[in-house]
């Protein structure tokens, strides 16, 4: 069965909302943005492999490669929007410090879904 990558997505709103006692709300935020980053990511690396001719590589370098594939293909706000997302999600996987964690998991949130509705 095929994994639908808008799931995601419900779970990245679904940590937007979390409160828990004991797992900080940077925590919870810090996992929907990547959440939202890689529900979009897969979602559109899959349309380009189905419609643009994107063959995937499985590798880090795919990040990089479907937003080329996209500008060279005049999808250029999805590239852009995959590029903030793309950059949004590493801060929160690999900096110590991650300021407006809450506007940064809204805007995740919205470009993730502006990606869904451009994609298509």
């Amino acid at each position: 069965m095929t994994f639908d990558w808008k799931e995601f997505l419900k779970v990245a709103k679904f940590l937007r909302n979390y409160k828990e006692s004991d797992i900080t709300e940077a925590a919870v935020l810090r996992c929907a943005v990547s959440r939202a980053y890689y529900a979009a990511f897969c979602y559109t690396r899959n349309y380009a492999r189905d419609y643009l001719g994107f063959i995937p590589k499985h590798e880090a370098k795919d990040h990089t490669l479907l937003r080329q594939i996209l500008r060279s293909k005049n999808k250029t706000a999805v590239a852009s929007f995959l590029d903030d997302l793309r950059r949004w999600r590493n801060n929160c996987d690999y900096d110590d410090n991650v300021d407006n964690i809450n506007i940064l998991a809204d805007s995740a949130l919205k470009k993730a879904l502006n990606v869904f509705e451009k994609v298509k």
